[in-house]
């Protein structure tokens, strides 16, 4: 009886916790929506539900929130954009191996890229293609930063999130072929 009570009171000691640093994240994302006047163009349900939509896999709700933290305290990405680079920053960091924090920073990054640095991540990731990279400097010429950005992040985001599936999926087969030879 008394471990059962300990049992019972240790799973709400850790439930208690984990809804006190969710009211916590939400209050911050809050504070990040009004410091950057809204600027991510979603509110703070909206974000809310894009990271519970963006939990699956290897991603914790944590996780998610974090990058979405991230990214809504950066006050740079907006709309669609937003939700890409949250996946991107995710997908990467289950890739390579990153924290969460870091894999946002590159995501962060990436979207304001000078052509050299462009050039040396895709050289790296792959994740661009002629046509793409053309596009984008095209866009940068005419001045629209903000459109090449977008096409940047998209471009990643495609690529990471097909790769990510794919290392997801492959992993499950890798998991049950052990599993057969193992036993």
């Amino acid at each position: 009886l008394g471990l059962t009570m300990l049992g019972g009171a240790a799973a709400a000691a850790v439930f208690t916790g984990a809804m006190v640093e969710g009211s916590l994240q939400s209050e911050r994302l809050q504070n990040a929506l009004l410091a950057t006047k809204g600027a991510a163009g979603l509110t703070l349900g909206q974000l809310q539900l894009m990271a519970s939509q963006l939990a699956t896999g290897d991603t914790t709700i944590g996780q998610a929130r974090a990058a979405i933290l991230q990214l809504a305290q950066s006050g740079r990405f907006a709309g669609q954009e937003f939700r890409e680079a949250a996946q991107a920053s995710l997908d990467f960091a289950t890739l390579t191996g990153q924290s969460t924090q870091q894999a946002t920073r590159y995501v962060e990054q990436l979207a304001s890229a000078s052509t050299q640095e462009l050039i040396k991540a895709n050289e790296q990731y792959k994740f661009l293609g002629a046509t793409q990279f053309r596009h984008i400097e095209l866009l940068r010429q005419e001045g629209k930063t903000a459109e090449a950005s977008q096409a940047i992040v998209e471009a990643f985001y495609n690529a990471m999130h097909s790769r990510a599936q794919t290392a997801i999926k492959d992993e499950g087969y890798m998991a049950r072929g052990w599993a057969t030879i193992k036993y």
